[in-house]
């Protein structure tokens, strides 16, 4: 996991798992727009503090939505929407 450089909006520990959702603000295709998609991220606890493992076998996600339009249900055949 990288950029994550911003603050968590909202967290969540329910079952040894931690959510985490941030924003995470660049020029994602190169237009000169920069876009503010919504970052996910799950994390599994349940050996803190020894280890937070992070592979995905043991539940980790690490999940971008980004809309290139400010209004996404406006955009044709899922244009300009990503989901990495």
């Amino acid at each position: 996991m990288t950029n994550l450089g911003t603050d968590a909006q909202k967290a969540v520990y329910c079952n040894t798992l931690l959510y985490l959702t941030t924003n995470d603000g660049r020029d994602w295709f190169g237009d000169g727009q920069v876009l503010i998609p919504v970052r996910l991220v799950r994390l599994n606890m349940g050996n803190y503090p020894n280890s937070i493992p992070t592979t995905p076998e043991t539940g980790i996600i690490d999940r971008i939505l980004i809309a290139k339009y400010s209004n996404a249900l406006k955009a044709q055949d899922n244009e300009g929407v990503s989901y990495s």
